[in-house]
């Protein structure tokens, strides 16, 4: 009950809990009444783990980071232990059960979980340079006088990058899989370079220079590597299960390749370019119809299931726990209901040909939604009600206005804009409640980041506060 007058308050809110979307309250809903468990978005570490039953089957919705810390507490933390596989057995991990663990069963759209980090000195591999999306790209957008759209303008240029990091890292890495390799990077190189062929797709050329000079097995299906089972179906929940461990097997052993295996440095490029489109797409840097429609729309999610995934460890011990039998999955684009009859989830996938997957728990392995419209904090939901601030509103293609996750601002420093359209005295924002002005606010604010294409996003988040704090003292802003 207590008061406290200020002259300047900067919202800081990090993570927020939120309200559940309409299924997730009628899976809450059906727990409650049928006496199952349902265990809404969280951060694992908030989630009382103890209520998971031991030995039975659970559902689990999400194979994200969260998955695996999921997988952590439901496993090892019962008693389960990873040890060195013995000669002759499949895969770098065998993993013996405590006989505690609950039969996890788990579900995802892509029906894989997300592909694990290259293991690199650093965070970046040191092999990849952009030559495409590169600061001076930008100016030239800018002096052109150019808002970029996503699509249009950046995903060309970074999708090129990619290309040349995986070609140019295959050539050296499998010498036998590429003919007359100087002259393929000679000719891809100049195919790259932007409007280099005024006639005719860039990618169509690099296709068909591409199909003269590299096997069939090796060339690269960008799009195809987020989505590793599309095009396939299943006669059974075992055939599945038997083909996301060799995806896991694959994916952890090009992970162990580092900066030589190819497919790692194209995901490379994509991790590396996404640095420069946090600062490119900043402070309106795009349109809005390209922000909902074509960044947040598809790259988004594309970019997180590649370039945001954990430890190559990771990928072992799931593939470890599917071979134990203690995990198992449901297939791409899962459909979950309640099953009133049997008082039982279900989840199941068109893709495989099999009885649906039926379990007492229901666990939804992601965070609470970051959108401020949905926010259950009483205190930004208290701000929302006086009018102190609002959800930013963007235009989409179509022309209709819909609200996006983040608060509304006026930029440089980020001062939060009332319900009237006015700037509130006095009220800052920093951090993730951002999200509508920057792209890319969770990744972590570095102190001294090294030199290159990451420099500008690792430093942002503390410039804001600097911007903030002077602002605050009444001194200029620094240039």
């Amino acid at each position: 009950g207590g008061r406290l007058a200020v002259d300047s308050l900067v919202l800081a809110l990090g993570h927020l809990e939120s309200r559940l979307n309409p299924e997730q309250r009628s899976f809450s809903e059906a727990a409650a009444e049928l006496g199952l468990l349902y265990l809404p978005p969280a951060a694992p570490a908030d989630v009382d783990w103890a209520l998971v039953p031991d030995s039975e089957p659970v559902l689990v919705r999400g194979m994200g980071l969260n998955f695996f810390d999921l997988l952590g507490q439901l496993t090892e933390s019962r008693g389960g232990r990873f040890v060195a596989a013995g000669d002759g057995l499949p895969g770098k991990l065998k993993y013996l059960p405590s006989g505690r663990e609950p039969k996890i069963i788990a579900a995802s759209r892509r029906g894989t979980p997300y592909r694990a980090k290259a293991g690199l000195d650093g965070y970046y591999p040191k092999s990849v340079r952009l030559r495409y999306l590169t600061e001076s790209a930008l100016e030239r957008f800018a002096a052109a006088g150019i808002q970029p759209g996503f699509d249009h303008d950046l995903w060309p240029l970074l999708h090129r990058d990619a290309l040349w990091a995986y070609y140019s890292t295959l050539v050296v890495a499998e010498p036998v899989a590429v003919s007359h390799a100087t002259d393929f990077l000679t000719a891809l190189e100049e195919l790259l370079r932007p409007h280099a062929h005024a006639t005719g797709r860039w990618e169509n050329q690099v296709n068909e220079l591409v199909s003269h000079h590299v096997a069939a097995s090796r060339r690269l299906d960008l799009l195809g590597l987020a989505a590793p089972l599309a095009g396939r179906s299943f006669a059974s929940r075992k055939a599945l299960d038997d083909a996301v461990v060799d995806y896991l097997d694959d994916d952890a052993r090009r992970s162990s390749l580092g900066e030589a295996d190819p497919v790692k440095m194209a995901i490379g490029a994509l991790h590396t370019g996404r640095a420069v489109l946090k600062s490119a797409v900043a402070d309106g840097g795009i349109t809005d119809q390209s922000w909902v429609g074509e960044l947040r729309g598809w790259f988004e999610s594309f970019v997180e299931g590649l370039a945001s995934g954990p430890p190559a460890l990771r990928a072992e011990q799931l593939a470890a726990l599917a071979r134990a039998g203690v995990v198992s999955f449901v297939g791409p684009d899962p459909r979950f209901n309640v099953d009133r009859s049997r008082r039982a989830f279900q989840a199941v996938s068109a893709w495989v040909h099999d009885d649906a997957a039926q379990a007492r728990t229901l666990i939804e392995a992601m965070s609470p939604a970051n959108r401020v419209g949905v926010s259950d904090s009483p205190f930004l939901r208290q701000l929302l009600a006086d009018g102190l601030v609002r959800p930013k509103m963007m235009m989409t293609a179509e022309g209709m206005p819909v609200q996006t996750s983040g608060l509304d601002v006026h930029s440089h420093p980020y001062r939060l804009v009332g319900a009237n359209g006015s700037v509130t005295p006095g009220l800052y924002a920093l951090g993730l409640q951002l999200s509508s002005t920057q792209w890319g606010t969770a990744i972590a604010a570095e102190a001294r980041p090294s030199n290159g294409p990451a420099y500008k996003s690792g430093q942002r988040t503390l410039r804001d506060a600097d911007e903030i704090a002077r602002d605050m003292l009444g001194l200029p802003l620094q240039k």
